[in-house]
């Protein structure tokens, strides 16, 4: 999961030339990534679902804790829990 975050920073900074800080637990993707918004964010948890096996429909937006930008924890955290949530094969 991580590793999709810092893909998603490293091309923002390809493309902008924008310094990207160190990825810790703290760090809110949106906000402390130049240029990672909502928008892209939706799209970063589009591609996390799938590498996760997740219906890429889902209407829940790890990055985002109800109305503020989740830390990496807790964005972390909230993709565990829907790994675990879902429904294991028999």
């Amino acid at each position: 999961m991580l590793a999709a975050v810092s893909a998603a920073a490293e091309a923002i900074a390809k493309t902008t030339g924008a310094s990207i800080p160190a990825l810790t637990e703290d760090l809110t993707a949106i906000g402390d990534i130049p240029n990672f918004d909502s928008v892209l964010s939706e799209d970063v948890a589009g591609e996390i679902f799938e590498a996760l096996g997740l219906p890429a429909e889902l209407d829940e937006n790890p990055f985002i804790d109800e109305n503020r930008a989740a830390t990496l924890g807790e964005t972390i955290d909230k993709f565990l829990d829907l790994v675990n949530a879902r429904p294991k094969d028999k």
